[in-house]
């Protein structure tokens, strides 16, 4: 064997394994269209509340369109939360439900409402109960600004 047939030898492997790179994940966009509500919520003691803006399935909280997700998912809310006495939170919350497992919080890649992009490796927060993931922010989309309008936002996920 000569020093250029030696040469090709030891190259072709890592030519092969380059050639054929697992492939990515690709992201889907979902988007729909956010009727931003506010919804005061009264702790359970003293004068405090909490105020939610955005949309929330399971109070009278705006409204979303379409709520379907690809791959069967429905989207169960968005929204910003202002904390006055009661947790003192303050930040942004997705949840989307549907998922037979736990997707990790890797299944979102980012999500965009009103310009303000928010991705999953900024989540402060991830939880999985039931069929619903649920990603938390401290950063907020800016709802409370937006009340009484409609936000596009897009949903990046794998």
């Amino acid at each position: 064997m000569n020093a250029r047939s030696l040469i090709y030898a030891f190259s072709l492997p890592i030519a092969i394994g380059t050639a054929c790179p697992s492939a990515p994940l690709v992201a889907a966009d979902d988007s729909g269209t956010l009727f931003v509500a506010e919804h005061t919520v009264k702790c359970w003691a003293g004068p405090h509340v909490e105020l939610l803006y955005g949309y929330r399935n399971s109070r009278p909280l705006g409204s979303y369109f379409p709520t379907g997700i690809g791959g069967g998912k429905k989207l169960v809310e968005v929204y910003d939360q202002t904390g006055s006495g009661c947790k003192l939170v303050t930040g942004s919350t997705l949840s989307v439900s549907g998922f037979s497992v736990d997707p990790g919080r890797r299944w979102l890649t980012s999500i965009t409402c009103g310009g303000m992009k928010l991705s999953q490796f900024a989540a402060e927060r991830f939880y999985f109960a039931s069929d619903t993931a649920t990603w938390e922010w401290t950063p907020q989309f800016g709802l409370q600004w937006r009340v009484g309008t409609a936000v596009r936002c897009t949903i990046s996920h794998t």
